[in-house]
C-alpha cells in the first residue's frame, strides 16, 4: 500500500551476468547466457558466480522463460550490508521480519534472507509468461 505522494515500487527484473550478458524474468535466455550456464536438474541451471553472488541458480518455466533465479552471496552473512545496498537501490522492503526483507510489485518478487554461513536473495516472476 502506498500513500499519494509515495512512488509504486518497482523490483528490477534484470540482472547482469557477464559484461553484456544478462538474463531478465519472464524472458529466455540469450544463446550467450545459455552457453555460461550447466544444466542442474529439469528445468534448473547454474551461472558460474556473477552479480556478486558465489553461485546463481536459474529455473526456467512456460516457454523456457526466466521464471526464478536464486543468488548465493557468501562465504560471510553479510546481511546486513546487503540489505543497505538493496534498500539504497529499491527502497525501503514492502515486508520485513528479522533477517528476511521482501520487495515486491505486481510482476516481481525479491527476497532476501540472512543465514548463519551465507546470505540468499530470490527473484521471481509473478507475471504471466506467453507460451
Amino acid at each position: 500500500m502506498t500513500d499519494d505522494n509515495s512512488v509504486p515500487l518497482s523490483v528490477f527484473r534484470t540482472v547482469e551476468v557477464a559484461e553484456g550478458v544478462t538474463l531478465t524474468l519472464g524472458e529466455p535466455p540469450s544463446a550467450q547466457a545459455m552457453a555460461m550456464m550447466k544444466q542442474i536438474g529439469p528445468n534448473r541451471y547454474q551461472l558460474k558466480p556473477a552479480a556478486g553472488a558465489v553461485e546463481i541458480d536459474v529455473q526456467l518455466g512456460v516457454g523456457d522463460a526466466v521464471l526464478k533465479m536464486e543468488f548465493t552471496y557468501g562465504p560471510s552473512p553479510d546481511y546486513a550490508q546487503r540489505l543497505i545496498q538493496f534498500e539504497a537501490e529499491l527502497g525501503p522492503p514492502t515486508s520485513q521480519q528479522g533477517q528476511t526483507a521482501t520487495w515486491q510489485d505486481a510482476a516481481t518478487r525479491f527476497h532476501l534472507v540472512g543465514a548463519a554461513n551465507a546470505c540468499h536473495s530470490t527473484l521471481t516472476n509473478l507475471a504471466p509468461t506467453e507460451n
